[in-house]
């Protein structure tokens, strides 16, 4: 340790700079790995999240071929009734528009309406906050709220039981639920009855626009179910057009809901998903990040090296043998990261509500979260520690003290393998930057150019105006 601090304020610059690359590289890294775990957490807030399906079938006609993540409304009750595997289905239809809730005189447009069956919360167990999942959509005239819509229309307290009106009828709060986490493919303001509202979607053909979702009875079932059950299963009791004939081929497929956000880019999406892709190619970035910030320090420390010849020769004169000099320097370096890794910590606890990626909503760490961020932060800095303390240390512990003292310095003309792996690290940290500015200048300069496109129009001076209820 003593040795460490001697180091370190004799070498101020060389700490300053080599600090600040290691912990940036590793605050990029860490933010990125917030990112890319966030992205496949999706849905995986729900109790047995990984026993529920989505039924999205596959049409083709010729070259045509299309996904859709809505389905027929006679699936679920089909299903259900034919396969002992499943535990529960439910199906859920968009709103459409935006609708306009009342009471007394308040009024309140709303986005993000749907209608469900009645076991809706049995499939998809959001959390409730008042009322009882099982009955809450039962009533004809019932209606489940988000807390935030229930707080906009009755305030703070327990609502259930209130009653509000739209341009359609007036319905009685039956529950309120937590507010759905940003993670999630399906965010909704109100749940409304489904069959209340579309009395025969149990014969309903031909109509892809209910949302059809699907609870199994065990996790084990779900992949020899999509595969095995529901495209034999759709071929025979599947789509036939009015006459008869089956001109459209359609193939009924299936995906788990923890899929759904990166894995699924079909038509009628509830929400725009996330792209796998991407995904793969910010983890490419955090590890080229990673390696640049650790060839730096490697880099830096065997440029210092040759400073420090005298006084590994001097330890080495006195007593110390080369494992204790190699324990010394590996010890040094993990005690140099450790610092960075802290810094690193600052660092992203400052940025962390202030970064979103693609305009999406800002990284947040909370309950398994911070132990996942943790984890990955300790296995990293042990890494990193190892990899980027090994070189310097095998080098430093290696001088001849006699050739230390002798000379003004060590060149290291006898190991030609250490020259040669000295200048491919730095040409390579060097390559490795370069295609990255490039990168970041290609994609820039492609923003410009979409954001600067001409479209034919002036968007500045046109409005859209949402025609709502009766305004229809």
């Amino acid at each position: 340790m003593k040795n460490f601090w001697r180091h370190i304020l004799r070498n101020k610059t060389y700490a300053f700079i080599n600090l600040f690359g290691l912990s940036l590289g590793l605050t990029v890294t860490t933010l990125i790995i917030l990112y890319v775990q966030r992205e496949f957490d999706y849905d995986n807030y729900l109790p047995g999240y990984d026993r529920v399906i989505r039924i999205q079938p596959v049409a083709s006609s010729g070259e045509y071929r299309q996904e859709w993540a809505a389905s027929e409304g006679f699936l679920v009750p089909a299903l259900t009734g034919m396969f002992e595997e499943i535990e529960a289905g439910t199906r859920i239809m968009a709103a459409g528009s935006d609708l306009i809730f009342r009471r007394d005189s308040l009024v309140i447009a709303q986005k993000n309406v749907i209608l469900a069956d009645e076991n809706f919360f049995d499939v998809l167990p959001y959390s409730f906050v008042y009322g009882d999942r099982a009955t809450a959509l039962r009533r004809p005239d019932g209606i489940v709220l988000a807390r935030s819509m229930a707080e906009k229309l009755f305030g703070p307290g327990n609502p259930v039981g209130r009653i509000l009106t739209t341009s359609f009828s007036t319905f009685q709060v039956t529950g309120v639920i937590e507010e759905i986490p940003e993670r999630s493919h399906l965010h909704f303001s109100a749940v409304f009855p489904l069959r209340v509202w579309i009395p025969d979607a149990d014969q309903s053909r031909q109509m892809y626009a209910f949302y059809s979702y699907l609870r199994l009875k065990s996790k084990e079932q779900v992949n020899p179910f999509i595969l095995n059950k529901l495209a034999p299963w759709y071929a025979a009791h599947g789509y036939d057009d009015q006459s008869g004939k089956r001109e459209t081929e359609v193939v009924l497929g299936a995906l788990p809901i923890a899929d759904i956000h990166l894995r699924s880019h079909a038509e009628k999406e509830l929400e725009p998903n996330g792209q796998l892709q991407i995904v793969y190619l910010f983890v490419a970035v955090a590890a080229l990040v990673l390696i640049i910030a650790t060839l730096n320090y490697v880099n830096l420390s065997n440029a210092l090296a040759i400073r420090r010849s005298r006084e590994v020769a001097i330890r080495k004169t006195v007593g110390a043998s080369r494992q204790r000099l190699f324990v010394s320097f590996m010890t040094e370096s993990a005690l140099f990261t450790l610092a960075a890794f802290l810094l690193s910590l600052a660092l992203d606890a400052l940025l962390l509500s202030r970064i979103s990626f693609f305009g999406g909503p800002a990284l947040t760490l909370s309950g398994a979260g911070i132990s996942y961020a943790v984890l990955i932060g300790i296995a990293v800095w042990l890494m990193l520690g190892l990899l980027a303390g090994l070189y310097p240390a095998t080098v430093l512990s290696s001088f001849d003290p006699i050739q230390a003292l002798r000379a003004a310095k060590v060149t290291g003309r006898r190991n030609g393998f250490a020259i040669g792996l000295r200048r491919g690290l730095i040409v390579f940290q060097f390559a490795i930057s370069s295609f990255m500015v490039v990168c970041a200048f290609t994609i820039r300069q492609q923003m410009l150019f979409i954001e600067g496109r001409d479209l034919g129009f002036d968007k500045d001076h046109v409005l859209t105006i949402p025609l709502m209820d009766d305004a229809q």
